[in-house]
């Protein structure tokens, strides 16, 4: 029985099913926050172009190693990595359809980050290297897509000049993108052999461990004090800002807990699990 719970814990985690919940529930904040109608296939196209981004990532991802690095979490993925191409293919056949739902504007603005994600993942750059490949990017970019794709539905009515609330947007997106940046920082810190085996620069290697989670706290810190900032401009009542603020509590407990770790099903599915957490929380203190 455990086996088995392991075993569907690893497909959960190496088909990208738990991160593409987490990038569904990210984005179905904004029409919380903003009071719009749920747009439930651009939630949709949110959670298959996760799948199939992550999906093309990690595929690409074992095929660029060398046979004495296929261990741990890649030697997993190199098991799963028929299961991940046919996940990759259904979720092209989705989106194709689901394309046709939604308008140009919706798809131009996607298409956007779209580019991001294929130099992301695809090594089209010289010396057949990826744009993750660069020094010290790969974890800006990593923020600024998942908060740009959270805010589209709003972006699309500051295009239309509709009215919204500039000083909420302003700090939802710094938020958004902050939470992201700091839950991703764990995953450099556990990756600082690897990536100095590849030769890729990345703040933990620069900075070091305690540095880096020290960094992780303060943004945290920072992160805190925007949520609450936009919870005191939506005027919300005590019982929400309790909840916005257990679900950070959540996250600092979640982040102290990584430190030192360097198990997969640790970082993918705990601290990826953790945005799903927060997301939960922050709609519900909508709700209250």
């Amino acid at each position: 029985m455990k086996d088995s719970l392991y075993r569907l814990a690893q497909f959960i985690i190496y088909s990208s099913l738990n991160v593409s919940v987490a990038a569904c529930l990210f984005a179905a904040e904004s029409f919380y926050l903003f009071e719009l109608p749920i747009h439930s296939e651009f939630l949709a196209f949110v959670f298959l172009s996760t799948i199939l981004t992550y999906s093309v990532h990690r595929y690409i991802g074992i095929r660029r190693l060398d046979k004495g690095q296929l261990k741990g979490r890649f030697a997993i993925v190199k098991k799963y990595r028929n299961a991940i191409g046919i996940t990759a293919m259904m979720s092209i056949v989705l989106l194709s359809y689901l394309s046709l739902q939604l308008s140009l504007r919706t798809l131009g603005l996607f298409s956007l980050t779209g580019i991001i994600c294929f130099l992301y993942v695809i090594p089209v750059m010289h010396k057949n290297k990826r744009i993750r490949d660069l020094p010290y990017i790969k974890i800006i970019l990593i923020a600024f897509v998942w908060s740009f794709v959270a805010h589209i539905p709003v972006i699309e009515l500051l295009i239309d000049e509709l009215q919204v609330n500039h000083s909420i947007f302003g700090l939802s997106f710094i938020e958004k993108f902050i939470y992201i940046f700091l839950i991703t920082l764990p995953f450099d810190v556990r990756d600082i052999e690897l990536d100095k085996s590849t030769g890729v620069p990345t703040l933990p290697s620069y900075m070091g461990l305690e540095k880096s989670y020290r960094l992780i706290y303060f943004m945290l810190a920072v992160d805190t004090v925007l949520l609450l900032s936009i919870g005191y401009l939506k005027e919300m009542n005590i019982t929400a800002y309790a909840v916005l603020l257990f679900s950070l509590i959540f996250s600092l407990i979640a982040l102290r807990l990584s430190k030192g770790k360097n198990s997969d099903i640790y970082y993918s599915g705990h601290l990826d699990g953790v945005i799903i957490v927060r997301s939960l929380f922050i709609l519900l203190a909508f709700l209250v």
